[in-house]
């Protein structure tokens, strides 16, 4: 565990940090970033969608607030975007995917907006002149659409005239909005973002996920209560797959250690619930979900049973992180 603290260990993190700054540079398109293959290229079939747009958006930001060369031209070009193509000028908020022809999905996805929200939020760090005007833009589009008072969670999704949303509540878009809400609320001060992120990660973890030993409930009706076999017939779906999916698991730990931060940074005594819980995230996506195939990694998805996976393995970077966080809180 020493080797956390080392100079070799940062430099290790510089070098895959600039790795991934490397592979997705070369990712702007006229209407926003493009889908990247495996190598790097441009997949120009696969269209311009927001959630990959303002995702590159964030990754630059971050990327810019670190004074990497060129990377705020690609938060310059990721504004533009946002404001360009994607955005739906009528009904207001965000496409869900358009190309050079025009819309391609005109739906408006709580997953998407609310990376739309966190590429805005880590826009202003950068100190970009229009990226306030994005995030005011942004915010009032999730406090209108995406975020239900009556349930003090978020929405999934609405047709392209928001005349229309869907009975299903998911836990990955709630995820992303949590994530965003932390920024949103680094960059605005504004409380009731970071209260949000309490409310949401309370019902999904500590309610539901804890009583299941930590395995994360991905899908949910619009009363919140778990639809277990949500997708059974579909189980490797890109956004709602069925059963678990470990790599949220321990995003979900993450983001209660960010939490648990900034409750911390007011001088505030956070739940104590908030590092039980994100150990327990750890503890289990190590436990079900580290190579149950023989395949070092950890799986995209598992059944219900815990007992199969699905899809391709990938490399779980983010566990790294995690085991640095943890140290610090023994």
């Amino acid at each position: 565990m020493k080797w956390f603290n080392t100079l070799s260990h940062n430099r290790w993190l510089e070098q895959e940090t600039d790795r991934i700054f490397n592979f997705g540079k070369n990712a702007a398109v006229p209407t926003g970033f493009g889908w990247l293959g495996n190598k790097g290229q441009i997949k120009e079939e696969m269209g311009t969608h927001l959630w990959i747009t303002a995702r590159m958006l964030h990754v630059y930001s971050v990327a810019a607030s670190m004074g990497r060369p060129g990377a705020y031209d690609l938060v310059d070009h990721g504004i533009k975007a946002m404001n360009g193509a994607l955005r739906d000028k009528k009904y207001g908020g965000w496409y869900a995917c358009v190309n050079d022809q025009g819309v391609v999905d005109a739906s408006k996805q709580g997953y998407q907006h609310f990376f739309a929200l966190l590429g805005a939020a880590s826009a202003v760090t950068t100190g970009h002149p229009e990226a306030r005007k994005l995030l005011d833009y942004a915010i009032e589009v999730i406090e209108k659409y995406f975020w239900s008072e009556e349930e003090q969670m978020c929405l999934e999704s609405w047709d392209e005239a928001f005349s229309k949303t869907e009975d299903y509540r998911g836990g990955n878009a709630n995820m992303h909005a949590v994530e965003a809400f932390l920024i949103v609320y680094d960059v605005t001060h504004d409380r009731k973002w970071l209260d949000r992120t309490i409310r949401v990660a309370s019902v999904i973890i500590h309610d539901v996920a804890r009583k299941g030993d930590y395995r994360v409930n991905e899908h949910f009706d619009s009363q919140w209560n778990p639809i277990r076999d949500y997708n059974k017939e579909n189980p490797a779906h890109r956004f709602r797959a069925y059963g678990g999916t470990p790599g949220h698991w321990i995003e979900w730990g993450r983001l209660l250690l960010h939490i648990h931060a900034a409750l911390e940074a007011k001088c505030e005594h956070p739940p104590a619930w908030l590092l039980e819980d994100a150990k327990g995230l750890f503890h289990a996506t190590i436990r079900d979900a580290w190579a149950p195939d023989g395949a070092d990694g950890i799986v995209y998805t598992l059944a219900g049973t815990v007992s199969r996976s699905y899809g391709s393995v990938y490399a779980g970077q983010l566990w790294k992180q995690w085991a640095r966080h943890m140290r610090s809180t023994r």
